[in-house]
């Protein structure tokens, strides 16, 4: 009877539903010896960041830059998603203007680069 109650519960919870694409970008993000550095080519207001920072650093990166403490503004404009830097690469949560609500990039080698868009990442993970 358990398991028909855990199978039922199971079968009944939502599913994490994607935030809606509303706007296409394209950002590479390079994980470098001293932190990170992106470069948008396309739906951005901005060209390239470049940070100094040690793992464990956290920021809110969208169309018009990057904001080191999120605040209530995030997710208002085309994209916005949390970057957080790890000791292995990078994790991106989204919070508007994606198909996907989560991303994790493990480098092998730095420079290693990824390139982000509304849809995912994708990239070599060896050397920049």
């Amino acid at each position: 009877m358990h398991a028909l109650l855990i199978a039922l519960a199971l079968a009944t919870a939502p599913a994490p539903v994607a935030p809606n694409v509303t706007a296409h970008f394209q950002i590479v993000f390079t994980r470098t010896s001293d932190g990170y550095s992106a470069e948008c080519s396309s739906g951005c207001l901005w060209t390239a960041l470049r940070f100094a920072c040690g793992a464990d650093y956290s920021a809110v990166i969208d169309e018009a830059g990057v904001r080191v403490v999120p605040n209530a503004t995030h997710g208002e404009g085309a994209f916005a998603s949390q970057f957080h830097l790890t000791a292995e690469g990078f994790e991106l949560t989204s919070f508007s203007g994606t198909a996907w609500l989560n991303l994790a990039w493990t480098c092998g080698l730095l420079p290693c680069a990824a390139h982000v868009n509304e849809f995912g990442v994708s990239g070599s993970a060896v050397g920049g």
